[in-house]
């Protein structure tokens, strides 16, 4: 997503094989984005936040995935 609003093609996906039910919010009075993905055998979460560029021109982009619970298989 954030690729897309500053024109670039790029694409990083998670994805769990197992079926699973997605949700995400903004942690209160930041624009940190947490995804969480709760499947039938473990839970999934991602935070994302764009950091200050280090340089004009330049984004730098901070993600971090972790598994919280249960078996987890992501593609």
């Amino acid at each position: 997503m954030f690729s897309t609003l500053i024109g670039g093609d790029g694409i990083y996906a998670i994805t769990p094989t197992d079926r699973f039910v997605w949700g995400g919010y903004y942690e209160e009075d930041t624009l940190i984005w947490h995804s969480r993905w709760v499947t039938e055998t473990g839970i999934i979460e991602c935070s994302e936040a764009l950091a200050f560029p280090a340089e004009p021109g330049r984004l730098v982009m901070l993600r971090q995935v972790a598994a919280r619970q249960g078996r987890r298989t992501c593609r």
